[in-house]
């Protein structure tokens, strides 16, 4: 039996040797495009909106901020906080996508046509306001059932009339509106000790 010889090749001096390549990584590029602008318009007629401005740069110094009627840059506009604007500029902003009332009152937003479709409407109703409205409600239901006004003016005159204090279960308080400011003012009513019946166009519960 003749031993096993193993067989060498040989090797071609001519020959490239070919190196073996990995296959290159697919690398998916994305394209990017500029960062967009977005600016905030403050829009009113009769409120100064300096201060206003000032209050967002300071929770935003890089915010960018404007007033109307002196806008720069129209096509950032992307937000508006509006009062009491003057009714058919806001059609004038291509890129608006909502509009906030600066109080509870949306009224002046809902008249405006100039508002294109599909910007979203909304509204600022701070605590601070809601509680002022509040307590000036029950001071003039207090000033009523005491007499305050008569008073006074009894006091102008030099005139002493006792008059006696108009209780308050016998004054039934009527509250038109049940939304975020006439809820609170029919609660903090009610427990003065007023009966109180409220309005709503929509069904609200409200306890106590």
């Amino acid at each position: 039996m003749m031993p096993f010889q193993p067989r060498c090749g040989s090797i071609n001096p001519k020959q490239k040797a070919v190196r073996r390549q990995t296959p290159k990584r697919q690398t998916t590029i994305h394209q990017t495009t500029k960062h967009r602008i977005m600016s905030i318009l403050l829009i009113a007629r009769q409120r100064d909106m300096q201060p206003y401005k000032e209050e967002i740069l300071k929770l935003d110094p890089n915010a960018e901020v404007e007033i109307w009627p002196d806008v720069a840059h129209r096509e950032r506009v992307t937000f508006a906080v509006a009062w009491k604007h003057p009714e058919g500029v806001l059609d004038r902003y291509p890129n608006l996508k909502a509009v906030s009332s600066l109080g509870a009152g949306v009224e002046h937003l809902l008249r405006d046509e100039s508002i294109p479709d599909g910007v979203i409407l909304t509204r600022i109703v701070p605590p601070s306001l809601i509680s002022d409205m509040s307590d000036y409600l029950v001071s003039a239901l207090l000033n009523l059932v005491n007499h305050t006004y008569e008073f006074a003016d009894n006091q102008r005159r030099a005139v002493w009339e006792p008059l006696l204090a108009v209780p308050k279960r016998s004054l039934t308080v009527g509250v038109m509106g049940l939304g975020e400011i006439g809820r609170q003012c029919a609660l903090d009513i009610a427990r003065m000790g007023f009966p109180v019946v409220g309005l709503s166009r929509t069904k609200k519960e409200i306890e106590g």
